[in-house]
């Protein structure tokens, strides 16, 4: 790994050995979005095989587990759908693999209904009419109340959300905006609108607000956000043929919404839709969840999305490669349901789900996931992945194209390979390791990986 690591890894990660101890001082995973070793022989995780092998995590008291939202290194979960739980989790990941979690602080006093969290201020969406939104700093300790936003009216706090320096929340069939240039006392009103129905979920990318709407007319609506947060402009209003939407995730790049709606017997529960233009939306896809209740919904890497609920399978993972027919890849039943999910990408390239579960001993769950597959590594004879990278070798000072996939690798010393539709010249290989062989590459060919001990590439071929 120290040769490895001193190149310079761009969407790849390298590991330790694993295994037998002829399998080198490291392998290289290359494909950013999970290359943690899920099993045996240098196999990598697989969003499509999901378990339960991560020690899950039980959260303070009894409460109902309900609410939860991630970033590297940190889970922020809410337990306080009744009064037996606390208001709020904040969870420590640690970068190793397996990860391990530890509860860092709690905050109770309110029932939580959605949370939202930052590195130094959790936000929780509740049910008390003065305080629909509670802001909870984590830098005192204990944790205690900065400040809050208490919306007109006597609603509930259904939703929340925070990108820079304004709040989101929902409250009923009301969308408001508040200001967060200042975390403490009573936050102000910055603008509101009133939506097609209730907003059961906010997600917000760049100057849009995207709601996943609990009705059967108008699933999602959108809009727009200008003069600091004070004009709210609703751009469309979206129907899908199904129930009321439930949850939303929205791409980074803010040209797809994936929704989940409520289960039915004759309607499908997850719906793509294409955002490009935001004042026409349009279905490229949908899903049938097999009676799944959605709860959640995230999309994670290698074109995967994860739909969680209860009822059914609650843990299901679609393959969305083919928008137009998302399909089912990979699964878990959790009997107890599956009451939200967040997904996160770690900057080594491992990637996790978390969910928020029923089970009052363990209620947080981690997951991990990626593409699939096998590492290369010296006398492994079926090494395989499914990715297209760019990797520079340490010490080699080359640049490597390769398209991955599964294909046969030659055994004995490499003598017989035939590079000549490669675009590699291969030198005479060293007498270590026997299967694999070293060689002088340029342009792109097919590969089944690669393994650099910080003098040669190794490099696993079609034979």
């Amino acid at each position: 790994p120290t040769e490895l690591n001193a190149g310079t890894a761009s969407n790849a990660a390298v590991f330790a050995p694993k295994g037998s101890a002829t399998e080198g001082p490291g392998q290289l995973a290359t494909g950013a979005g999970g290359g943690g070793w899920g099993g045996s022989r240098g196999e990598l995780s697989d969003w499509c095989k999901p378990n339960l092998s991560i020690t899950a995590l039980d959260l303070p008291k009894n409460g109902v587990a309900n609410a939860i939202t991630a970033i590297p290194g940190r889970i922020f979960a809410g337990t306080g759908s009744n009064s037996s739980g606390a208001s709020f989790a904040n969870v420590n990941v640690t970068d190793t693999h397996p990860p391990n979690s530890s509860i860092l602080g709690t905050f109770d006093g309110y029932k939580t209904n959605d949370i939202f969290g930052e590195t130094n201020y959790g936000y929780l969406a509740t049910d008390t009419n003065s305080k629909e939104v509670v802001i909870t700093d984590l830098t005192t300790s204990p944790y205690s109340e900065s400040g809050y936003f208490n919306a007109p009216g006597n609603g509930d706090g259904n939703s929340v959300f925070v990108s820079g320096n304004i709040g989101y929340m929902t409250s009923g069939n009301k969308l408001y905006t508040f200001d967060l240039s200042s975390k403490s006392g009573s936050r102000p009103q910055l603008g509101s609108l009133t939506l097609d129905g209730t907003g059961n979920k906010i997600f917000v990318r760049g100057n849009n607000v995207y709601i996943a709407i609990g009705s059967t007319s108008n699933q999602l609506e959108i809009v727009q956000v200008s003069n600091n947060g004070a004009t709210l402009t609703k751009t469309s209003s979206f129907s899908v043929a199904g129930q009321a939407a439930q949850a939303i995730y929205v791409d980074s790049g803010e040209t797809r919404a994936y929704i989940a709606t409520a289960v039915s017997s004759t309607q499908k529960e997850m719906f793509i839709i294409n955002i490009s233009n935001k004042s026409l939306p349009t279905v490229v896809g949908s899903y049938e969840a097999n009676g799944m209740g959605p709860t959640g919904i995230t999309v994670v890497s290698y074109n995967k999305a994860i739909l969680v609920g209860t009822n059914g399978e609650e843990y299901q993972v679609i393959d969305i490669a083919n928008e137009a027919t998302p399909s089912r890849c990979g699964g878990l039943n959790i009997d107890t349901g599956v009451k939200g999910v967040s997904s996160v990408l770690e900057a080594d390239g491992d990637s996790y789900s978390y969910i928020i579960t029923g089970d009052s001993a363990a209620e947080l769950k981690v997951i991990e996931g990626g593409p699939g597959g096998t590492t290369v590594a010296p006398n492994w004879c079926s090494p395989e992945n499914s990715i297209i990278n760019t990797v520079t070798l340490p010490k080699l000072g080359n640049v490597l194209t390769a398209q991955l996939g599964k294909a046969f690798v030659a055994t004995g010393d490499g003598s017989g390979i035939n590079f000549t539709n490669l675009g590699i010249t291969a030198p005479a290989p060293p007498s270590n390791p026997s299967s694999s062989v070293t060689a002088n590459y340029s342009g792109s060919y097919q590969t089944n990986g690669l393994y650099s001990d910080g003098t040669y590439a190794y490099l696993a071929v079609n034979g």
